[in-house]
């Protein structure tokens, strides 16, 4: 605010501007980077109208007045404070000892930039070579190539959109074809696509691509499961019927018998003949039937199978047809 008075100028302070958000300044986060911290700073200080002092657009003049100079050093210490209570330690120590608001900026952007001209170079090398293999994820690659053209930058080596473009488009030939040759003719036109259409165009071909691996994933772990489930059946189906005193071996585990000492104990003994715990081979009923089937075999008692057969004849009939006696095919019982 100035007032004029017979061609006098005096400057009695700068309007206030609105303030927004917070009132403390900002904090720098190695984390965030250089770069976040500037912005936050740059909004900080413009609302107090003190960005000029770090920028060096706001300078105090050689012939000037006491109010001017009196203002310059304030918009200076409010810099200077902002600096100091929003860089880390290690860095506010290093820069505490400047007296301009302007020459500790300056120090603390080298150092967080590192302009030299080795470090540009091989940050440049690195950003040639940075190519996209399969299986990375396409975000963290296209925001690692924004990081190293935002270093540059800083480093006062500018990476224009045209050439971001052919750099982002050589690292994902080999993986992505169909979004280089459909690009293709654009550029051998003499039309250079837009960066943020290539940056689109790979991210929904990778989130595509994304879904697709992830439906196959499932199919495959489906289809495996099935697999198991057939052979488990055949496995089953294989073992069922074979053996079966040994798949119930412990099914008569529990019966008891008296031991020396007088006390029941659990039946662990196996049968010899039908290899079935729980009893010993004299006392098994298949075997006794085995026995007294032999036994009558031997005394020649026919068993009942072939009584059976003896007892059901066919009927003969002799009488015409020259003696011979001929079947009718009827059936009789014999008692």
């Amino acid at each position: 605010m100035s007032n004029t008075a017979g061609g006098n100028t005096t400057t009695t302070g700068a309007a206030a501007a609105p303030h927004f958000g917070s009132y403390k300044p900002p904090k720098f986060d190695e984390e965030g980077g250089f770069d976040l911290y500037k912005a936050m700073l740059q909004s900080y200080l413009m609302q107090r109208v003190a960005w000029g002092i770090l920028d060096g657009t706001d300078m105090l003049d050689a012939n000037a007045t006491a109010a001017e100079t009196q203002r310059f050093e304030e918009k200076n210490a409010l810099a200077r404070d902002a600096l100091l209570r929003g860089v880390l330690v290690k860095d506010a120590t290093k820069i505490c000892m400047l007296a301009s608001a302007r020459d500790m900026w300056v120090t603390f952007e080298q150092e967080k930039t590192r302009r030299a001209f080795s470090n540009a170079l091989y940050l440049r090398k690195k950003l040639y070579a940075h190519t996209y293999k399969s299986g990375m994820d396409m975000d963290k690659y296209l925001d690692d190539m924004e990081a190293m053209r935002r270093q540059l930058r800083n480093m006062n080596d500018e990476i224009s959109d045209t050439d971001m473009v052919k750099l982002i488009l050589q690292g994902v030939a080999f993986e992505y074809r169909g979004v280089v040759r459909m690009f293709d003719k654009d550029v051998r036109d003499g039309n250079m696509p837009l960066l943020s259409e290539v940056l689109n165009t790979l991210r929904s071909e990778a989130e595509i691509d994304k879904q697709r691996n992830s439906i196959g994933k499932k199919a495959n772990k489906s289809e495996e499961a099935k697999i198991l489930q057939v052979k488990q059946q055949q496995q089953f189906s294989g073992t069922k019927g074979k053996r079966r005193w040994k798949q119930n071996k412990n099914a008569n585990m529990k019966k008891k018998f008296k031991g020396k000492d007088g006390q029941a104990k659990e039946e662990t003994r196996t049968c010899f003949f039908c290899h079935r715990p729980g009893h010993l081979k004299r006392d098994c009923d298949e075997y006794l039937d085995k026995q007294r089937q032999k036994k009558a075999q031997k005394n020649g008692a026919p068993d009942e199978k072939t009584a059976a057969k003896k007892r059901m004849s066919l009927v003969r009939w002799s009488g015409a047809g020259g003696g011979k006696p001929s079947s009718i095919g009827m059936l009789r019982r014999q008692l």
